[in-house]
């Protein structure tokens, strides 16, 4: 197909459609052979412009901005719970340490034992940094309580990453 053959003006009404990727391939084409011979269109179809979008990229980066705000989502969970310890809140840890254990589970696969390791962690730190920021003095009542904080959260997160397992294991057990 010649340059003379597409106007311009029908070229450039269907780069904005060929860009977006809903244009027929009949109508890709022919904008492809008219920005061949135009510069013009060519400037205006622009370089960055790729026939097929590949699906694997783009699913891979939807993917991986699901990751990072469930991992988002598990920080501020178990930040959370960590803060309201001291709290009459604190019940709601029942809840929300296997919640996060779950969604550990499910976000990091096999390296899901270390969302217990880190509330432990966590746990343990902040509870002797509030020991300590109320005035207590070091020893043994400042570093064995908030050891016993941290067990149980540690406990309440592999129970959720447990039943997350059971739950994965027994739904993938249906589909074979």
């Amino acid at each position: 197909m010649k340059k003379q053959d597409v106007p311009c003006g029908v070229c450039l009404d269907l780069i904005p459609l060929v860009r977006d990727g809903v244009a027929s391939e009949e109508s890709i084409q022919l904008v492809l052979d008219h920005t061949a011979v135009c510069p013009s269109c060519r400037e205006a179809l622009g370089e960055e412009f790729r026939q097929e979008v590949d699906d694997s990229k783009v699913l891979a980066s939807i993917r991986r901005k699901l990751a990072h705000m469930g991992m988002m989502l598990l920080a501020a969970g178990v930040i959370l719970g960590v803060v309201i310890t001291e709290s009459s809140a604190m019940f709601h840890n029942f809840l929300l340490m296997p919640a996060a254990g779950a969604m550990g589970y499910l976000l990091l696969k096999k390296r899901w034992r270390l969302v217990p390791a880190g509330v432990g962690l966590l746990t343990y730190l902040w509870q002797v940094g509030s020991a300590l920021g109320q005035g207590a003095g070091w020893g043994a009542n400042l570093l064995v309580p908030p050891l016993f904080f941290a067990v149980i959260y540690m406990a309440l997160t592999a129970l959720g990453a447990l039943i997350a397992a059971l739950f994965t294991f027994a739904f993938q057990r249906g589909e074979s």
